[in-house]
């Protein structure tokens, strides 16, 4: 099972001229249209687990949507594909979900390569690509931009969280934040700022106010027919800023997912090794550049030693668990307290989670359940896994057969007997002739068993934001509901669930799309889904963090780790 929000890379291979004829926008293209949205709402339907939790918390009607979206389609008489790409953004759009989303095939983009984060309805700069920008651009991470064109930044970014979700919430500003200097046609945008634009700007420094005049970068489309159907297109597929690898900015790293670079610097990246967090104190040892995980042990403010980690994802193997084991290790005999930092956690496989706190705890974690949606997928997997599964007897078998671990998570004979059982639950559920399961445990792991030798003991305080998302939600819920770690920060985002994607033949350019085909509920009986977890020492971001290098945030923290 998976607990990522999923992406697509953007490809740019063409490399000579193309005309292309479009089709017209007849009704029979319009029926077409309407035909992919109708194979939409049948996996919905069919897949789509929170359901009747939207209909219940936001009014949302699966029906209605679909109905709205193919009138759109009728009631536009000039409609371009990239109109109805729109459409389809807005249909995704409308659940409120992280998991949930399109993704189409296009290559049009504008962006400015820089990324901001506010606090208090000010915006400051957290990352600049010195290799976009002139050397002597004045631009520094600290510095306000106070207005885009003369315009407050405040009037754009509630415009782009408009754009991208439609409705206004601590996540979704944080994302329109970080997406305000990139449009892109592959989500869904359909409109892409080109030529100078004026930053006006003040300095981290000294208070000074500059302007700066620069230019949108600007890749245009190179998959035809998406402008006006019914017009000859032309498409120069040789453009002078494809002279180098056309790239996507990583600003949009919670859309597209990309291999995670060991960078051993700060970021704001969602996913990325080090955070923005800086370091706690004095670094009496810290883990290499090429370690995955960001880690070191720090002398606190009653000089005794405490440890950091860095958890920039859930999307981990047994290496990656390998790696974590042993810094958690050294932790354990080293440190008094640790510290995990896991901000901007894009989430990913729930058996690599359930690996890594099985470290952090000596006795069983108890888990969110799901309810899940079924299909004879479902039904098929089970009965494949059944198979595998037959011939073993004991844990040597076991492992022959799968090797010592599941992403990290220990196999056992009790893990193979909960595998077992799930397969059956499965089975009997779908015999039983239900579309949602009743509530159960992923994989048949009610418990997540301690670690077999590496186990930390010691106080725990966890750091969370309104950019954790899916295994980001997990986490922290499972620690807080076992009482095992005292969480800091902002509430989470609330993508509550586990996630398919669904590919589709289209006509129309889209890729693919992704739905939650499971709902969890925490012990507490609270769901994940949109409300998220709520931090036990709230702190948020100040003005002062964002100019200063968050030394607020790092005293805050101090201060809740001395009262542990």
């Amino acid at each position: 099972m998976r607990l990522l929000n999923i992406g697509v890379h953007c490809f740019a291979s063409l490399l000579l001229p193309l005309t292309v004829s479009a089709t017209l926008a007849t009704d029979d293209v319009k029926e077409k249209m309407c035909h992919e949205i109708n194979g939409m709402h049948h996996v919905m339907a069919m897949k789509y687990a929170p359901n009747e939790w939207k209909e219940e918390h936001f009014g949302w009607n699966l029906e209605e949507i679909m109905k709205r979206s193919k009138q759109k389609v009728w009631d536009n008489p000039e409609i371009t594909i990239k109109d109805f790409h729109q459409i389809i953004h807005q249909i995704f759009q409308s659940t409120r979900d992280y998991h949930v989303g399109v993704r189409f095939y296009s290559t049009e983009m504008s962006y400015l390569p820089i990324s901001i984060k506010g606090a208090n309805g000010h915006y400051f700069v957290v990352n600049v690509d010195e290799e976009e920008f002139d050397e002597n651009c004045p631009l520094s991470i600290g510095d306000e931009i106070i207005s885009i064109d003369n315009k407050p930044v405040t009037e754009y970014v509630k415009k782009r969280e408009k754009e991208l979700f439609g409705v206004s919430n601590a996540t979704n500003t944080s994302l329109a934040e970080s997406s305000l200097f990139f449009y892109y046609g592959g989500r869904g945008d359909i409109t892409f700022p080109e030529g100078e634009v004026v930053l006006t700007l003040k300095t981290a420094s000294q208070g000074k106010v500059y302007q700066l005049k620069t230019r949108w970068i600007y890749h245009p489309e190179f998959v035809s027919g998406y402008r006006a159907l019914g017009k000859k297109e032309t498409f120069v597929q040789k453009h002078p800023l494809l002279n180098q690898q056309m790239k996507v900015p990583t600003y949009e790293r919670t859309q597209i997912l990309y291999p995670q670079e060991k960078v051993s610097t700060p970021s704001h990246e969602i996913g990325a090794r080090m955070s923005f967090i800086p370091d706690l104190g004095q670094v009496v040892w810290r883990s290499s550049d090429e370690n995955p995980f960001h880690a070191y042990i720090f002398i606190d403010r009653k000089g005794k030693k405490c440890g950091y980690v860095r958890i920039p994802s859930y999307e981990g193997d047994e290496d990656y668990a390998k790696e974590f084991e042993e810094i958690i290790a050294k932790m354990q005999a080293e440190t008094r307290a640790l510290v995990i930092d896991q901000v901007n956690n894009p989430g990913g496989s729930a058996l690599y989670l359930y690996a890594l706190a099985s470290m952090l705890t000596n006795r069983p974690l108890e888990v969110p359940l799901h309810k899940m949606a079924m299909t004879q997928q479902e039904v098929w997997d089970a009965i494949w896994f059944q198979f595998m599964l037959a011939k073993v007897t004991n844990e040597e078998e076991a492992k022959e057969l799968f090797g010592e671990t599941l992403d990290g998570y220990p196999i056992t004979l009790k893990l193979i007997l909960q595998l077992t059982g799930f397969t059956n639950f499965v089975l009997s559920e779908y015999n039983d002739g239900k579309r949602m399961t009743d509530y159960c445990a992923l994989e048949g792991i009610m418990d997540i068993e301690p670690h077999p030798s590496v186990r930390y003991t010691k106080p725990i305080l966890f750091l969370i934001n309104e950019l954790d998302f899916s295994g980001g939600d997990f986490m922290p819920a499972i620690l807080q509901d076992n009482k095992r770690a005292t969480l800091m920060g902002t509430r989470t985002a609330g993508a509550g669930g586990a996630v398919n994607l669904f590919p589709i033949a289209s006509k129309f350019g889209i890729a693919f799309y992704t739905a939650t085909t499971t709902f969890a509920m925490r012990p507490t009986g609270d769901p994940i889904e949109n409300l998220g977890i709520k931090p036990d020492i709230e702190y948020r971001i100040t003005e002062n963090d964002l100019k200063n290098r968050y030394q607020d945030y790092k005293q805050a923290i101090l201060k809740a780790l001395g009262n542990l």
